[in-house]
């Protein structure tokens, strides 16, 4: 059985194409929502495939919009490039989650690093410390999130035989 929930979204979206491809991986990795942070996107790309039909898409105003509108039972996990991140390699992914992604050119604001107590900042690791594009990183995560659930289910699987 899925355990807790998740939603993903990046704040100023600049690419449609990324948003696109966070829209269409939100829906393969079972995301409850996808979001943009004080900036429209469209939705009518190639990239989204229109999975936007399955995946809720929400835009929020700003960061204070945002935070009023999220769970309360939530940990916010920013996925940013940063000397305090943990790595996503040994990262634990809390039950109930709402990752946030840097804009493509400016990261992450650094307002968004106090809107929560429970908040988790973790990097994707890569070569040499490449940054990666917001859609493949997103990708990465949600897929990390998903291997780590099915392992979890696995071993309690395991454990009532």
């Amino acid at each position: 059985m899925e355990r807790g929930f998740f939603m993903i979204g990046v704040v100023e979206p600049r690419n449609t194409l990324n948003i696109g491809t966070l829209v269409r991986s939100s829906f393969a990795f079972g995301a409850q929502g996808v979001f943009g942070i004080a900036r429209r996107f469209p939705l009518d790309n190639e990239a989204a495939h229109t999975f936007d039909r399955h995946v809720p898409v929400f835009y929020f105003e700003d960061a204070a919009h945002f935070n009023t509108a999220m769970p309360e039972n939530a940990e916010f996990v920013i996925i940013e490039m940063d000397e305090n991140a943990r790595s996503l390699e040994t990262f634990v992914h809390p039950e109930r989650a709402v990752y946030l992604l840097g804009s493509e050119y400016i990261g992450m604001p650094e307002e968004y690093f106090t809107l929560r107590e429970k908040t988790h900042i973790v990097q994707v690791p890569s070569k040499a410390g490449v940054s990666l594009n917001v859609a493949i990183a997103g990708s990465i995560v949600m897929a990390d999130r998903a291997m780590k659930e099915e392992i979890r289910r696995a071993r309690l699987r395991q454990m009532s035989r």
